[in-house]
């Protein structure tokens, strides 16, 4: 394959990857909403509600568990709230319309998230021969492996496509904008990429 072909095809692959968690959390938020909306309110007594002992809460409830003392063993002991905390924010006004809909979106939730594993792996395997590349980038501050891999997939792993970091910088969006006011162009330092 072409090396322009290929990095169009891993430009594919990671904006697919940033739709996909960007649905994921969509799909957290109508969760997280709809458990507020039946009077569940997790999250005062966990901070991550799609964390280990949040997901175990969540299923067991969507099993059919209303004993909230059985509800309140499940999250941790290292949790700061009081088990009477815990039992509180777990009472709740779910019916059978809510259960369905929140067993529907967990089950959207578990599919997505399936899904990204699926994609990060085919990520992983494209990007291979670009793992020099980002070892150098992840060692950056603010970059993480992800943010190498869609700027190897953007911008290609050959400078020559750019004039200067400028002009990389203002086609990967970092740079910064043409500020106007009252007909005087106000001039912005573009962000120091090293």
């Amino acid at each position: 394959m072409p090396l322009k072909e290929e990095f169009v095809k891993l430009r594919e692959l990671t904006r697919h990857r940033a739709n996909l968690l960007k649905d994921i959390i969509n799909v957290k938020n109508r969760i997280q909403r709809s458990l507020e909306d039946g009077n569940i309110k997790l999250k005062s007594a966990i901070s991550n509600i799609f964390g280990v002992a949040g997901r175990k809460v969540l299923k067991a409830i969507l099993e059919g568990e209303t004993d909230l003392s059985v509800l309140a063993t499940f999250v941790d002991t290292n949790v700061k709230a009081k088990r009477e905390v815990i039992k509180k924010s777990l009472t709740h006004t779910l019916d059978e319309t809510n259960f369905f809909l929140l067993n529907s979106m967990y089950t959207q939730l578990l599919y997505l998230e399936y899904l990204a594993e699926d994609i990060e792996k085919k990520i992983d395997e494209k990007m291979e021969p670009y793992n020099k590349f980002i070892e150098k980038l992840d060692a950056i501050p603010g970059i993480d492996k992800k943010t190498a891999q869609i700027i190897i997939a953007e911008g290609t792993t050959d400078m020559h496509n750019f004039k200067d970091a400028k002009s990389f910088a203002a086609w990967s969006g970092v740079a910064s904008g043409n500020h106007e006011s009252a007909g005087k162009k106000k001039e912005q330092n573009t962000p120091n990429l090293r």
